[in-house]
């Protein structure tokens, strides 16, 4: 793919030396799982506060882009993972 092209999807100015290994892309929706799917892009999905929901997602939805292109991925395979986490004497230390 064309550096020129890799920038009118990203939004961002790309020099022509650009692989799309390179390019930021910030979104979980299904078009740019897709499209990392389609350039073999591995992914990295940082730790939020929340539990469950959007992690767990992120990581099937990952998964079902390569599937949908053919390549059984296992989950969480091609990606790294963000977790927060504070360590204290109790549950209800850490809360404060």
């Amino acid at each position: 793919m064309a550096a020129a092209q890799l920038g009118a999807i990203s939004g961002r100015e790309t020099p022509e030396a650009a692989s799309a290994a390179r390019i930021g892309i910030q979104s979980g929706s299904e078009r740019a799982l897709d499209f990392m799917a389609k350039y073999g892009i591995s992914g990295v999905i940082g730790g939020g506060s929340a539990e469950g929901g959007a992690v767990e997602r992120h990581m099937l939805g990952f998964q079902a882009a390569y599937a949908r292109r053919g390549i059984h991925l296992e989950l969480g395979e091609r990606l790294a993972l963000g977790y927060q986490f504070h360590i204290a004497s109790s549950r209800e230390q850490a809360i404060r």
